[in-house]
């Protein structure tokens, strides 16, 4: 599965789970992922994306736009009184 995300979070992923991406892993069971780090404009399935970083309290969030909408990553807390 391909999967676009920001270099820094390329990075943690290939960290956080490393077995993954490691040919040497034995135990099956892992996902088939195409990593592939946004640096700039990117074009799927015939549809032009500008990547727009999004800045919600100290976290960087990737969201996208391009001719037809833009996409950007909600973050929000909930709290409920008891």
């Amino acid at each position: 599965m391909p999967l676009y995300a920001a270099p820094h979070a390329c990075e943690f992923l290939r960290k956080m789970f490393r077995y993954i991406f490691e040919a040497t892993y034995k135990f099956g069971g892992l996902p088939l992922v195409d990593l592939h780090p946004i640096e700039g404009p990117v074009e799927l399935f015939g549809a032009h994306f500008e990547p727009v970083t999004v800045i919600h309290a100290r976290l960087r969030f990737l969201g996208f736009d391009s001719d037809r909408l833009l996409t950007l990553p909600i973050t929000a807390q909930f709290r409920t009184k008891r």
